[in-house]
C-alpha cells in the first residue's frame, strides 16, 4: 500500500523514483527479501516500455488538448502517420499516451490541410505549397496546412514551440523535453521564404545489396531532411541528357547532325551533347518531353492541372557542338536556353504552371543574349564548376533575366575532401540572406550525407531558408547548451576549430583533448552518448590525415586506406560519414593508379565484398572508447590554444599607430600582390574613386581559365564586376564609388591563370584568414587580444616570419611544434596591434589564437 500510495491514480511506473523511495525507507530494506525487491523492480523496467493508459481527461487534460489527436474522415496515409508520429513524441515528452482520433468536438489537437477542409481558408495568406497556420482557441489547437507538406512542417513547428530539437539525424540527436503542459497560446501562420529545398549526398546510398546495408542510414536522412525544414513540396529533376539519349538512340544514330559535332566528328554515346542549331533536334526534344510528361502523369507522380516541372537539361560535362550553325548561335548558354525556350513554350501550350527547368551550370553559365520564357525554371550553380564571373554578378545578373531562379551550390562533397567538416560558420550566414535578398527562390545543396560533416550547415541553412533573419549565433548556441549542457565550451571550441581550420594535423591533437576534457563535465547519458558520436568520428578523421600524409603508391598508404574504408563501414549506421562513398572515393578515385588496391576494393564489390560489408559489425561505445585513447595517445596536443571566436563580422576600426612604426609608403603608392586561387580582401577606400591595376597570366596547360574581380558594397551587392582574362598587359580600372570612407569587399576568382593586382595605399586594403597569396606584401598589421602569453601561428615550417612587437622590436620565435610557432607576449603588449615582416610563404598561414585579420596599414587593422 505504501508503493502505490506513492505514485496514487497517476502511477506512472519510474525506477530511479522506486530505488529513491526504498533509500528513503528503512523499514522496508531491512524487512523485505532482496529477490522481492529485484522482482518489483524488473516489473517496474517491464513497465517503463509500455504505453500506458490516457489519463482521465480531469486529470490535466486542459493543458494536453485532451490527450486527443483529430483527424479528419479522409486523411491519407501520410497524414496518419504523421498524428502516430506527433502521438508518439507527445507520450515520450509527457509520459502520457494520446489518442488519434476522426470524429470529435471538444478540446483537442486538429490536424487538416486545405484540400481536405477548405472552410479553414480564413487565415492562409498565400497558397505557398509548405505555408501553414497554428491556431488555438477555445481549447482547442488547429494546425491547418496550405498543402499535406505544409501540414507536416505545421506540425513540426508546433513540437519545435514545445522545445523538440532534430538538430542532426538519428535519435541520438534528437532533443525530447519533459513537459507537463503541452497548451500554447498560437496565432500564427507561416511559409518559407524559400519555396524550393532540398539537399542530396553526392554518390547516394548505393543499389542492390549495398543499398540494403545502408537503408537504415537513408530512413533517417530522409526523416531529417524534412524535420530540418529542407523538403519541399516542388522539386526540380537534374540532368536529362543521358536518358533522352538512351530513349531516341535509335533516332540519334540514323541521324548524327542531330549531335554535337566535336573535332569535326558527330558520334553517339549516352552523354553525347546536341547540335542545337538543327531543326529537327529541337523538334525530337519537344516531343520527347511532352511524351515523359504523360507517362508520368499516367503513372501518378503528376497531378492534371497542378503545377510541374520537366528538365530539359543536357548531360553533364564538356562536349558542345562545335560546327558554324552552333557557333553562329554565339556562347554554348544561347544554344542551350534557345533549346529550352522551344520546350517551355510546348509545355505552356499543354497546361499552364508546366515548367521546364535546367542548370545555369558549367560551360552554359553565362546569362543568354535573348529573353526567357515565364514559365522556364533556373538553377543557377554560380560557386563552382564556371568561369563567367563572381557569384554575386551571375546571381543579380541572373535574376533580371528568368522570373524563376534557384541556387546550386555544393556543400561538404566527399568527393574532394572526404568528409572533414564544413564550414558551418560563414556559408549558411552569408550565402542564404544575400540569395533572398536578390529574389532567388529556392536552393539544392550538393552535399554529404555525413553528419558531421554537413549537419550543422544544413540545420542552420534550413532554418535561414524560412527565415532569412534568423539569429544564427543564437541557434549554435542553443544547438551547444541544449546537445551537451555543461561540456557545451570545449565541444563548440573543437567543432569551430575543425570547421574554420583546415590543417587537420594541428587541429587533431586540440579535438582529442577537448573531447576528453567534455566527458568530464557531464554526467548526462544523452549528453555523453553525443559526445561519443564525435569521439568516433575524430578517430575516423585521424585514420584519415594518417591515409593522406602516407606517400603515393606506397604499403603504408594502403594499409591507411584499408584501415579508413574498414571504419567508415563500422561506423555507417551513426551516419558520421558518407561511407559507401568514401569508400568509393578512396578506390576509384584517389588509388585509381594502383590498380591492385582498386581491384580489392573497387566498385562494383565483388560478391565477397559485399557480403564483408554486409556483415560488418557497428562499433560498441566500449569500442570507441578505447579507439579514440589510442588516437589521443598518438596525437598528443603540444600547444594549448586560448579559444577566439571567429563567427563575430568583420568591422574595420581605426586605430593609433604603433610606437617605431617604420613610415608608411606616399598615399598615391601602389602595393602589389600576386595569387592563383580565390581571395577576398576588404578594402577602406577615402576617396570615391578606386583604381586598380592588373595583369593575368593564363596557364599553358589548363583546359579552362578563370580569372575575375568583383566589388562589393557592405551589403554584397555588385559596384563592379570584371573578367580579366584578356588582360595580359597591365590595364587601369577606374571604380566610381557611391561612398568613401565605407568597408567595400573585393573578390578574385582565379583557377589555371595568376592575377597581378596593384591597389594604391589610400584604400587601405586588408585581408581575412583565407587570403592566400604567390607574393605577399613585405609587411602585414593584425591585432592581438589582451590576456594571451603567447601567440600562435600556424605555418610551413620552412616558411619565413618576422615578427614585431607594438614598439617595433623583433620577437623572437620561442618554440615550433607540430607546424605550430610560439612567440611570447610581453607585459602590456596585448590589446595592441603587431605586425608580420618580410613574409615568405609556401603555403598559407593562420594567427590560431588571434583575429587571423591582417591589414597593409597599422591604423586600418581589421579587428572584432
Amino acid at each position: 500500500m505504501h508503493l502505490l500510495s506513492l505514485y496514487g491514480s497517476n502511477f506512472v511506473p519510474n525506477l530511479n523514483s522506486f530505488w529513491l523511495f526504498l533509500s528513503e525507507s528503512p523499514f522496508i530494506m531491512k524487512n523485505t527479501p532482496l529477490y522481492i525487491l529485484l522482482i518489483f523492480a524488473s516489473f517496474l523496467v517491464h513497465c517503463q516500455s509500455l504505453e500506458l493508459p490516457t489519463n482521465p481527461p480531469e486529470m490535466g487534460a486542459s493543458n494536453l488538448y485532451n490527450q486527443t489527436i483529430v483527424l479528419p474522415t479522409n486523411a491519407t496515409e501520410g497524414e496518419q502517420a504523421m498524428a502516430q508520429e506527433m502521438a508518439d513524441y507527445l507520450r515520450k515528452a509527457t509520459g502520457i499516451s494520446f489518442r488519434i482520433v476522426t470524429t470529435n468536438t471538444g478540446s483537442g489537437i486538429y490536424l487538416h490541410n486545405l484540400h481536405q477542409a477548405p472552410q479553414l481558408e480564413k487565415g492562409i495568406k498565400s497558397t505557398q505549397d509548405d505555408g501553414f497556420r497554428l491556431k488555438s482557441e477555445n481549447g482547442k489547437l488547429l494546425i491547418t496546412g496550405n498543402t499535406e507538406t505544409g501540414l507536416q512542417y505545421g506540425i513540426y513547428h508546433y513540437l519545435e514551440q514545445l522545445g523538440f530539437r532534430w538538430y542532426l539525424p538519428g535519435e541520438n540527436w534528437t532533443i525530447i523535453p519533459q513537459l507537463t503542459v503541452i497548451q500554447k497560446e498560437l496565432d500564427l501562420y507561416l511559409e518559407p521564404a524559400f519555396s524550393l529545398r532540398w539537399f542530396g549526398g553526392t554518390g547516394g546510398f548505393g543499389h542492390g545489396q549495398i543499398g540494403k546495408v545502408n537503408q537504415y542510414a537513408k530512413e533517417n536522412w530522409e526523416r531529417w531532411m524534412v524535420r530540418a525544414g529542407w523538403q519541399s513540396k516542388q522539386w526540380m529533376a537534374g540532368h536529362m541528357g543521358n536518358s533522352f539519349n538512351k530513349r531516341n538512340e535509335a533516332y540519334l544514330k540514323a541521324h548524327p547532325n542531330t549531335l554535337a559535332a566535336v573535332d569535326g566528328k558527330r558520334s553517339f554515346r549516352m552523354g553525347a551533347k546536341h547540335c542545337y542549331s538543327d531543326q529537327a533536334l529541337i523538334d525530337l526534344m519537344v516531343k520527347d518531353r511532352l511524351a515523359y510528361y504523360d507517362e508520368q502523369l499516367a503513372r501518378g507522380k503528376f497531378t492534371a492541372g497542378g503545377p510541374a516541372s520537366i528538365s530539359v537539361e543536357p548531360s553533364d560535362g564538356g562536349g558542345h557542338c562545335e560546327c558554324a550553325g552552333c557557333a553562329a548561335m554565339g556562347h554554348v548558354s544561347n544554344r542551350v536556353f534557345h533549346g529550352a525556350n522551344a520546350i517551355a513554350k510546348a509545355l505552356d501550350k499543354r497546361q499552364k504552371g508546366l515548367f521546364a527547368n535546367l542548370y545555369a551550370y558549367y560551360h552554359h553559365v553565362e546569362v543568354p543574349d535573348f529573353d526567357l520564357e515565364d514559365n522556364i525554371y533556373v538553377s543557377l550553380a554560380p560557386y563552382k564548376f564556371q568561369w563567367a564571373s563572381s557569384p554575386e554578378d551571375l546571381i543579380q545578373r541572373w535574376k533580371q533575366k528568368a522570373n524563376h531562379l534557384m541556387i546550386y551550390d555544393y556543400w561538404a562533397l566527399p568527393t574532394q575532401n572526404l568528409d572533414v567538416p564544413f564550414n558551418y560558420l560563414e556559408n549558411p550566414r552569408e550565402k542564404i540572406p544575400f540569395w533572398h535578398q536578390n529574389g532567388v527562390e529556392g536552393f539544392y545543396a550538393e552535399t554529404s550525407y555525413s553528419s558531421m560533416a554537413a549537419g550543422l550547415a544544413l540545420y542552420i541553412g534550413g532554418k535561414l531558408m524560412w527565415d532569412p533573419q534568423a539569429d544564427v549565433d543564437a541557434l549554435l548556441a542553443e544547438f551547444y547548451q541544449k546537445s551537451f549542457g555543461e561540456a557545451a565550451a570545449p565541444v563548440q571550441q573543437m567543432m569551430e576549430s575543425l570547421a574554420g581550420f583546415s590543417n587537420l594535423a594541428f587541429s587533431l591533437p586540440m579535438a582529442f583533448d577537448k573531447l576528453a576534457t567534455a566527458s568530464t563535465l557531464t554526467q548526462n547519458p544523452a549528453h555523453l552518448s553525443r559526445i561519443d558520436d564525435l569521439k568516433a568520428y575524430v578517430y575516423y578523421l585521424h585514420l584519415l590525415t594518417a591515409y593522406q600524409q602516407a606517400e603515393a603508391g606506397s604499403e603504408k598508404r594502403r594499409t591507411a586506406a584499408e584501415q579508413v574504408i574498414r571504419y567508415v563501414w563500422r561506423i555507417r549506421d551513426r551516419m558520421l560519414v558518407h561511407g559507401y562513398w568514401v569508400h568509393y572515393c578512396i578506390s576509384m578515385i584517389n588509388e585509381k593508379k594502383d590498380a591492385n588496391f582498386k581491384k580489392q576494393w573497387g566498385f562494383p564489390l565483388s560478391e565477397e565484398k559485399t557480403l564483408w560489408v554486409k556483415n560488418t559489425t557497428q562499433v560498441t561505445g566500449e569500442e570507441i572508447q578505447k579507439k579514440f585513447e589510442v588516437g589521443k595517445r598518438q596525437r598528443p596536443i603540444r600547444q594549448a590554444l586560448p579559444q577566439v571566436d571567429a563567427s563575430l563580422p568583420v568591422t574595420v576600426t581605426q586605430r593609433a599607430l604603433p610606437p617605431g612604426t617604420r613610415a608608411l609608403p606616399p598615399a598615391d603608392q601602389d602595393i602589389e600582390l600576386m595569387m592563383n586561387v580565390f581571395n577576398e580582401m576588404v578594402l577602406l577606400p577615402t576617396t570615391n574613386q578606386l583604381t586598380l591595376k592588373v595583369k593575368t597570366r593564363s596557364y599553358p596547360n589548363h583546359k579552362e581559365h578563370l580569372a575575375y574581380m568583383t566589388l562589393l558594397d557592405e551589403d554584397l551587392s555588385v559596384v563592379h564586376t570584371e573578367n580579366l582574362i584578356p588582360h595580359t598587359t597591365e590595364k587601369s580600372i577606374l571604380i566610381a564609388l557611391p561612398s568613401a570612407g565605407v568597408p567595400y569587399h573585393l573578390r578574385f576568382g582565379v583557377s589555371g591563370a595568376e592575377v597581378t593586382l596593384k591597389i594604391p595605399a589610400n584604400s587601405q586594403p586588408a585581408f581575412d584568414k583565407k587570403a592566400r597569396l604567390l607574393r605577399y606584401p613585405k609587411r602585414l598589421y593584425f591585432y592581438v587580444p589582451e590576456g594571451q602569453d603567447k601567440l600562435l601561428i600556424a605555418c610551413p615550417d620552412k616558411s619565413r616570419l618576422t615578427v614585431f612587437d607594438p614598439e617595433g622590436k623583433e620577437v623572437m620565435e620561442h618554440s615550433r611544434k607540430d607546424e605550430v610557432r610560439s612567440y611570447l607576449i610581453g607585459d602590456g603588449q596585448g590589446g595592441k596591434v603587431w605586425a608580420l615582416w618580410n613574409i615568405n610563404v609556401n603555403n598559407h598561414f593562420v594567427l590560431l589564437n588571434a583575429p587571423s585579420y591582417y591589414s597593409l596599414f597599422p591604423e586600418a587593422v581589421i579587428k572584432k
